[in-house]
C-alpha cells in the first residue's frame, strides 16, 4: 500500500525560514560589525601591550651579532649576563667555548684562590686584548690589558669574543679580543626605561651578608631637529668570601724513603676577601630625522677595591734529600705504587727552615713559618669618548671618534712570618682532600707537650722575616680615529673601508 506525502506546505514553510534566516543573519552582520567597531575604538583608548621575553629571544640575539660578525667571534647579550648565576664579568665570559679564567688570585700565584677568579685566557693564549665599545682599555697594573673582575657587570649591554683579527681592529689580540659594549639610550628602539634592582648574599663560609645595588634610567625625545636620548646608569656591590686551603706539593723521590715517592711541602690558609666595586656611566644620543647624522658621547667610570688577609703555616724544602726526615718513632704508609699514603714527616733546612732543629731541651721538629698578610688593591678605570658619524648618502659614510682612558691602581701588601718548631702528619688515603694534622715536637718521642698550651705561648715561636710592598700605577691614553667606507651598488666587492688612528 502507497503512502501519499504532502510537501507543498513544507516547501512554503521552508522558503519563508530562508527570507527570514536572511533577514536575521543581516541584522546580526550589521550588529557585530556595530559591536566591533564599537570595541575597537575602545581598544585603542584602553589596550596596554605585555611584551614577555625569554631566554629564547636573548639566544636569538647573541646568534644575530655572531651571524652579522665580520669574524669569527662568540656573543653574550644583556640577558645572557642577567640570566647566569654569576657575580662578574668575568665569570659571565668563561662560559664562551674557548674562553678561560684562573680561579687563582694571579696566574703565577696558586696559594691564593680567587673568589671570582682573574685573568682571561682564549683558546689556550694569555696575549687577550680588551675594548670598550670597540676602543682600547687596560688598568693600570703594569700591562695593556683590563682587568674584567674590577667591571660591575651591570653597565654591560653585550659582550663580543673575537677569535681572529679583521683589519680594522686595534692589533694585539694574538690570542683574541674582548669587546665590552655598554648599553645605550637607542638600544631596542630607544623609549623610556627604569630599572632597579637589589640583592643581598650570605656567605656560609664567612658568615656574612653583603649588598647590591643597581639603577638606570634611560629616555628619548623626539624633535624637530632629531632624536635625543640619554642614559645614566649606577652599579654598587659588596661580596665578603672566605676560602680554606690544604696543600701538599710535589710528590718526590727521596732516599730516606727508598726512594718511594713523599710530599716536597705542606701549607694549611685561610683568606678572608672583602670586595666592594662601583660603576657610573652616563651616556647621550642624537640621531638627526634622515638618519644622515648621528653622535654619541659617553662617561664610564668603574672603582674596584679588594682586600683581603691571609694566615698560615706552611713548611718548605729546598734541599729534599737532605732535611725532609721521617718523624722518629712514628709508622708510614706507602701504596704498591711507591706513593706517601699516610705518617709523620719533620724537616731541618731550606731557606724557610733552619739549619738545626734541635730545640733547647732536645725537642725535634721541622720549623713551620706562621704567615699572616694583609694586602688592598685599589683600581679606577675612567673612559670619556665621543662619536660622530655622517652618512650623506647610500655610498659614502664617515665616521670620527675621539676617546680619553685614565686609570689608577695602588697596591698596599704587608706581610709578618713568624715560626714554630712542629710536626708534620699528612694522610693521603682518602684520595682527594689531604689531611693534615699538625703536633708538638715531643710527639715522635711520645711525650706530651712541652707546654699545655704550646701553639699558644709566645716563647715558643719567633718572628722571622717581614716584607711590605706598595706600589702606585698611573696610566693615560688620548686616541683618535677617522673612519671612510664606501658601497658599491653592484659588482663583487660590497664596500671598502679606510682610516687612520693615533694613540698615545
Amino acid at each position: 500500500m502507497a503512502k501519499k506525502i504532502h510537501t507543498g506546505s513544507i516547501t512554503n514553510a521552508f522558503k519563508y525560514s530562508l527570507v527570514a534566516s536572511a533577514i536575521i543573519g543581516m541584522t546580526s552582520t550589521s550588529l557585530c560589525a556595530q559591536e566591533l567597531q564599537d570595541s575597537e575604538e575602545s581598544d585603542e583608548e584602553s589596550l596596554e601591550i605585555i611584551e614577555v621575553k625569554g631566554t629564547r629571544g636573548a639566544l636569538i640575539n647573541a646568534q644575530n651579532m655572531r651571524r652579522e660578525g665580520d669574524t669569527l667571534l662568540d656573543a653574550l647579550s644583556a640577558s645572557d649576563i642577567g640570566a647566569l648565576p654569576d657575580r662578574s664579568i668575568l665569570e659571565a665570559i668563561s662560559r664562551v667555548p674557548g674562553v678561560t679564567i684562573g680561579r687563582f688570585a694571579a696566574p703565577n700565584d696558586p696559594d691564593h684562590f680567587g673568589t671570582e677568579g682573574s685573568g682571561l685566557v682564549v683558546r689556550g693564549l694569555t696575549q687577550v686584548r680588551s675594548e670598550f665599545n670597540g676602543r682600547d682599555t687596560f688598568t693600570a697594573n703594569s700591562g695593556r690589558s683590563l682587568s674584567f673582575e674590577d667591571i660591575p657587570p651591570e653597565l654591560i649591554g653585550s659582550v663580543e669574543v673575537f677569535k681572529n683579527q679583521t683589519a680594522d681592529m686595534i692589533e694585539g689580540g694574538i690570542a683574541g679580543t674582548v669587546n665590552l659594549i655598554t648599553k645605550k639610550p637607542f638600544d631596542n628602539g630607544g623609549g623610556r626605561k627604569v630599572s632597579v634592582s637589589a640583592d643581598v648574599t650570605y656567605g656560609d663560609f664567612i658568615g656574612e651578608t653583603t649588598p647590591s645595588f643597581f639603577g638606570l634610567y634611560s629616555d628619548t625625545i623626539d624633535t624637530k631637529n632629531g632624536q635625543f636620548g640619554w642614559l645614566f646608569n649606577v652599579s654598587q656591590s659588596q661580596l665578603k668570601a672566605q676560602s680554606d686551603g690544604v696543600q701538599v706539593g710535589i710528590l718526590d723521590p727521596h732516599e730516606e724513603f727508598d726512594n718511594q715517592l713523599v710530599p716536597r711541602s705542606m701549607r694549611l690558609t685561610r683568606k678572608k676577601d672583602d670586595r666592594e666595586r662601583e660603576g657610573y656611566a652616563g651616556v647621550l644620543q642624537f640621531e638627526s630625522n634622515d638618519g644622515k647624522l648621528n653622535a654619541t658621547a659617553e662617561f664610564i667610570r668603574s672603582e674596584s677595591s679588594l682586600a683581603w688577609t691571609e694566615s698560615a703555616v706552611e713548611w718548605g724544602d729546598d734541599d729534599f734529600n737532605r732535611s725532609t726526615k721521617p718523624a722518629q718513632g712514628t709508622q708510614y704508609e706507602f701504596g704498591d705504587d711507591g706513593v706517601f699514603q699516610k705518617g709523620f714527616i719533620t724537616t731541618d733546612a731550606g731557606w724557610r727552615g733552619a739549619d738545626n732543629v734541635r730545640q733547647p731541651g732536645g725537642q725535634y721538629g721541622g720549623l713551620h713559618p706562621l704567615v699572616s698578610r694583609a694586602r688592598l688593591d685599589d683600581s679606577q678605570v675612567q673612559d670619556v669618548n665621543l662619536n660622530v658619524g655622517y652618512t650623506p648618502n647610500d655610498s659614502w659614510a664617515f665616521n670620527l671618534d675621539f676617546q680619553q682612558v685614565t686609570a689608577e691602581t695602588q697596591i698596599q701588601d704587608f706581610q709578618v712570618q713568624g715560626a714554630t718548631y712542629l710536626v708534620s702528619g699528612i694522610d693521603l688515603t682518602d684520595g682527594s682532600i689531604p689531611s693534615i694534622e699538625l703536633r708538638n715536637p715531643n710527639f715522635a718521642n711520645g711525650t706530651e707537650s712541652p707546654s699545655e698550651n704550646y701553639f699558644t705561648d709566645p716563647q715558643f715561636s719567633f718572628h722571622r722575616a717581614a716584607m711590605d710592598h706598595v706600589s702606585d700605577n698611573d696610566g693615560e691614553q688620548n686616541s683618535y680615529r677617522f673612519d671612510v667606507k664606501h658601497t658599491f651598488s653592484e659588482g663583487l666587492i660590497t664596500s671598502i673601508t679606510s682610516g687612520v688612528r693615533y694613540a698615545k
